[in-house]
């Protein structure tokens, strides 16, 4: 078989996925999360094979690697100090035709709406809508 000529696009590879049980779009039940999915039984194991391959390569097999597993769940001090706060967001932009808000790289590729745009304003995922004294964060 040519190399060349097999070309599979990722759609038939989440649809062949999703037939043999290996994942489903998150929350698909209840009306779907968007990004999202679910494991079925052979998408856990595979996952845990992926995962199992990784730390192996990344971490069993160097001697100046070394694991940890945090919390995600960690004080805003954590990602202020690690500069998650500051440094990871997305630019968005407001349609003034249809009123939606679209991330700037979305409208790059091509947006449903052809309005036209309100200035750049910046999101962060990781920072809770009304700080309190002693808040957690769930990195996103």
């Amino acid at each position: 078989m040519n190399p060349d000529k097999v070309l599979v696009s990722m759609e038939k590879i989440v649809s062949l996925a999703k037939r043999r049980g290996f994942i489903f779009p998150g929350s698909e039940i209840y009306g779907g999360l968007a990004g999202t999915w679910d494991y079925g039984p052979l998408g856990v194991l595979m996952k845990d094979n992926i995962k199992r391959a990784w730390w192996e390569n990344i971490v069993g097999m160097r001697d100046e690697v070394f694991g940890v597993d945090a919390a995600i769940l960690m004080n805003a001090k954590v990602w202020e100090a690690s500069g998650h706060v500051t440094h990871f967001s997305d630019p968005m932009v407001d349609c003034k035709k249809c009123k939606l808000r679209y991330r700037a790289d979305e409208i790059l590729t091509g947006s449903p709406c052809a309005g036209r745009w309100r200035i750049h304003r910046q999101r962060c995922i990781c920072v809770p809508k009304q700080p309190r004294a002693s808040s957690q964060i769930l990195k996103m």
